[in-house]
């Protein structure tokens, strides 16, 4: 992905960024207005977001639809239901930003980052490379702890 980035025009581009859901929650956290009222309803609202996404990722995307009406397997118990409620939380978000702008009577929260699609595209690169760093130590702690499949690499770094 790294010449993903070298290659591609948007990175020198000076335009500013105006991504549609990245950049209302963006708003939603980093940009905070001035009014404490508006501050105050901006932290309810992230708040109850947040709870009400992880409630309804668990109890009814995950356990009601694909644990007990799909069946899926890899759905069991509770695996992969931190994965779910991840991107039901992004929902519910949403739906509080624009709860946000409607209660505000503005369209205050609208997508736009506040700055230029290169500083973005280098937040994205930085987000990017500490991503891939923290999958080959991931990847490292797996191997240096096995010793089925790999027992015979690095022996002496793993005693």
């Amino acid at each position: 992905d790294m010449i993903l980035f070298l290659e591609d025009p948007v990175n020198d581009s000076h335009v500013l960024a105006y991504l549609p859901g990245l950049g209302h929650i963006y708003g939603l956290f980093c940009s905070w207005p001035a009014s404490v009222g508006a501050g105050l309803l901006r932290v309810i609202l992230i708040l109850m977001s947040l709870v009400f996404g992880c409630w309804f990722g668990r109890q009814v995307v995950h356990h009601r639809f694909l644990r007990n009406f799909c069946g899926l397997q890899m759905f069991s118990e509770c695996n992969g239901t931190l994965f779910i409620m991840g991107f039901s939380c992004v929902g519910s978000l949403l739906v509080g930003c624009v709860a946000y702008n409607v209660i505000m009577g503005t369209w205050e929260l609208d997508g736009g980052m506040g700055m230029t699609m290169r500083d973005f595209c280098r937040m994205a690169q930085c987000c990017s490379v500490t991503a891939d760093i923290i999958s080959i130590l991931m990847i490292w702690d797996a191997i240096f702890q096995d010793t089925h499949y790999y027992k015979n690499f690095m022996p002496r770094f793993k005693k």
